[in-house]
């Protein structure tokens, strides 16, 4: 049962909360409170079970919130089992390093991280612009003459091309995988539409439906609309706003890391098509020579 409330289930003694609460364990009242879960549990079982640790820590939360003020009921906020395992592992990494560290070494850490981000008595020299040779920018420019190819050409493909409401877009440049229907060739529409979905437009890794989209290729994806019910913003502690959303097709959140090679996936694409739009100009500037 999931709610915009801190109650309990009268039946279960489950605590009804809302997702949209989940925030970061920033609190040191959440923080204690998590930690006396913890510590219960390895008194008890030698080992932390996640799953059960997160309906204790929700139970707990909902029972310090019940009776408490509005002011200190935000001192106890909600968290789920990747929000508990970050938290978990920033305060074992302090614990150690405090066991590490002596009070004298900590203090010269922290007298040389003031020094590095105190930047007075430096002058740093003006950027100097890169400057091109005339005979680079003379060569480049005849090689593009009357054939209109390179860069400018992939430029004219995507801004000419009628980009907007990517729902409307031809079926073959919206899905996932992109193939032309039998006998159709690539246009420059729709190498502009095409490139348009890849640049604005995620599909899950966990379930492979759309699952963001971004109002253009510069806006920040951490701005980007989330797209369907199964799909929500991202709550793992370190990411800026930015990773994949959160799935829950299979009934449970889960998330996959963004990998380097599916970067490459996409990467090649992009590089596949702008290839593609260099031979379709190529050849549209032989046709006009030709008339």
């Amino acid at each position: 049962m999931i709610g915009p409330t801190d109650e309990t289930d009268a039946d279960t003694n489950a605590v009804v909360w809302d997702d949209k609460k989940l925030r970061s364990l920033k609190t040191v009242e959440s923080v204690a409170l998590m930690q006396k879960e913890v510590t219960a549990m390895m008194q008890k079982h030698g080992v932390i079970d996640w799953k059960v640790l997160e309906k204790k820590y929700i139970s707990a939360v909902g029972i310090a919130r019940k009776n408490a003020s509005e002011v200190d009921q935000r001192k106890y906020v909600f968290a789920n089992q990747s929000q508990l395992r970050a938290a978990y592992e920033v305060l074992s990494l302090a614990a150690v390093q405090k066991q590490i560290m002596s009070d004298d070494l900590v203090r010269e850490c922290k007298e040389l991280r003031k020094k590095l981000k105190d930047n007075r008595g430096h002058k740093f020299p003006p950027a100097r612009p890169r400057i091109v040779p005339a005979s680079m920018g003379s060569s480049s420019s005849s090689a593009d003459a009357g054939t209109g190819s390179g860069s400018a050409q992939i430029a004219v493909a995507e801004k000419s091309s009628p980009l907007g409401d990517w729902t409307k877009y031809p079926e073959c440049v919206r899905t996932k995988v992109c193939k032309l229907d039998d006998g159709q060739e690539w246009t420059k529409e729709l190498l502009g539409q095409r490139l348009d979905v890849l640049r604005r437009v995620r599909w899950c890794l966990c379930c492979g439906e759309v699952c963001q989209v971004r109002s253009d290729r510069d806006a920040n994806w951490s701005d980007a609309e989330i797209i369907g019910d199964c799909h929500r913003k991202n709550t793992v502690m370190r990411n800026n706003g930015s990773a994949y959303p959160e799935c829950n097709k299979t009934g449970v959140w889960e998330s996959v890391k963004y990998t380097p090679q599916m970067k490459d996936i996409r990467r090649n694409e992009i590089r596949k098509l702008q290839r593609v739009a260099k031979r379709v100009a190529f050849a549209k500037g032989k046709r006009r020579v030709k008339k």
